[in-house]
């Protein structure tokens, strides 16, 4: 569903309600509510920039392709200051309070747009306020739960659906020795309902998933969207490049905008190994422009000298994710074959072998790790 012009001030509903609609700005912007979690935890009111591109052209957000889910918006009333945005601007605009005065990306189906009804005799005593998504949403989060569900995860979902209903939120710290750095991620329903049902995967699940790997990068400061140009995620990796040593291979889960991969970095030898759960080719754009740059950064502070080309290898062999959304569970498990190969033998492995795939009990035990770790380190 688009959003409509507004066009409309005020008029007459069928039993005789005065309905205000809401109106544009004066900058042509539609008014807005920015919503996390769930429809009734409102955290900023805002405007949508609707500004239209040249046919053949994407919108795009400092520097990055915006993408058809996501919408420009600019907060004009903060609710919830210390509410985190979706799409954080580097480390320094991580919060709605931070946002206040610049243009950020925020996802369509947490935004919404609403109307205010108000009965002529009772005027303004009496409101009644409806809202309504400005795009479809997902189906209320519910589990299919049969005979064979495992126990750790019906524990899991159990404690989620009453500790994190009403768009209540969990927090945790990233582990300084598998990101080199300390930092809050918040965690939503949505997030436990897409581990159990294997949905859509945020980058703090598999934060959260990883964080016994040491040498891993956070995926919020290097994804498309909401983490600056190309030359600060650039920098961002070199800097965690900086502490590695000769053999040493970094973990990088890449959102590009809707669809996560996988590169395995050994920035020493100027090695790139690539995972795609769709099993799609290495893209020659700006990801592996991060990369490279990121390399050759690393080496010219090591004052040593680059290689001409930095080696990508497409792992084409990976098992297949067997879903739509189901991405990041893939990611998961590649991960967790990636650390316990000791001999880092999963090139070999997944360069030339054909037949291999992750069955259900496969994906399965990523799953259940995650909600034992969950339980037993973040669930209060």
């Amino acid at each position: 569903m688009k959003l409509e012009d507004n066009k409309k001030v005020a008029g007459e509903d069928d039993n005789g309600r005065a309905v205000e609609e809401m109106k544009e700005d004066s900058s042509g912007g539609s008014v807005c509510r920015l919503v996390v979690g769930s429809l009734s935890n409102i955290v900023a009111c805002a405007t949508i920039d609707e500004v239209r591109v040249p046919e053949g052209h994407e919108k795009t957000m400092h520097g990055v392709s915006l993408g058809k889910k996501n919408a420009r918006v600019s907060i004009t009333k903060v609710i919830q200051g210390d509410a985190k945005i979706p799409f954080p601007i580097g480390d320094e605009i991580l919060t709605v309070q931070e946002a206040m005065g610049t243009f950020i990306a925020w996802p369509r189906n947490m935004i919404t747009v609403g109307t205010i009804a108000k009965t002529k005799k009772a005027h303004a005593k009496k409101m009644k306020k409806t809202y309504k998504l400005i795009e479809d949403v997902e189906p209320e989060l519910v589990l299919q739960i049969g005979l064979n569900y495992p126990f750790a995860m019906k524990r899991l979902w159990t404690w989620a659906k009453e500790a994190l209903s009403g768009g209540r939120t969990i927090s945790f710290e990233l582990s300084k020795e598998a990101f080199s750095f300390t930092k809050k991620q918040i965690m939503f329903l949505s997030d436990i309902h897409a581990v159990c049902s294997g949905g859509e995967m945020a980058g703090s699940v598999i934060c959260l998933f990883i964080q016994s790997i040491r040498w891993f990068v956070d995926p919020g400061t290097i994804g498309a969207i909401g983490c600056g140009s190309a030359v600060q995620r650039s920098r961002e990796l070199c800097t965690r490049f900086k502490d590695s040593r000769k053999g040493q291979h970094f973990l990088l889960s890449y959102n590009d905008v809707n669809h996560l991969t996988l590169t395995v970095v050994n920035p020493y030898a100027d090695v790139v190994y690539y995972m795609d759960p769709l099993k799609r080719r290495i893209a020659n754009g700006e990801w592996v422009d991060v990369v490279d740059n990121a390399i050759k950064m690393y080496k010219e502070d090591l004052k040593k000298v680059p290689k001409k080309k930095v080696l990508w290898e497409n792992m084409a062999r990976v098992p297949v994710q067997t879903g739509n959304k189901d991405c990041g569970l893939f990611l998961m498990r590649y991960m967790m074959e990636i650390i316990h190969d000791k001999e880092l033998e999963f090139a070999n492995k997944w360069l030339r072998r054909s037949n291999l795939v992750y069955t259900e009990d496969d994906i399965n035990e990523i799953r259940v790790e995650f909600a034992k770790y969950f339980m037993k380190h973040c669930a209060s």
